[in-house]
């Protein structure tokens, strides 16, 4: 029995600092992003790795990395939100991993730099 596990860790695509946003939440991703995005996620499903969850920012280009990642790449994952991934530090995103089910063999969190 294999019971190695697989983290995924998927930074949001090229965010617009040009753009009209309220606060830095709500930046969305710039024209460059979006193609990166698609093309991780064709990338993604070409390697037949896919997670079997996904955990993402609350933040619109972490949002909209995955949306399009998944919509390209006809990911057929679960996704769940979270905003402690908006700001967190690296200890609080391995408490978050602790959290999940060990049943599960693999996890993607998409999220910001540093963390």
């Amino acid at each position: 029995m294999d019971n190695r596990k697989s983290l995924f860790l998927f930074r949001h695509a090229k965010s617009d600092w040009d753009a009209d946003y309220s606060s830095d939440h709500e930046r969305p991703l710039a024209s460059r992003g979006v193609s990166a995005a698609k093309k991780m996620g064709a990338v993604l499903a070409d390697s037949k790795k896919l997670p079997e969850l996904v955990i993402c920012s609350t933040a619109t280009r972490a949002r909209q990395t995955l949306e399009l990642a998944s919509r390209k790449g006809e990911w057929d994952t679960e996704i769940q939100y979270s905003e402690q991934l908006y700001d967190c530090k690296s200890n609080e995103m391995v408490a978050l991993l602790n959290q999940m089910d060990n049943s599960l063999s693999s996890i993607m969190l998409v999220g910001h730099e540093p963390t």
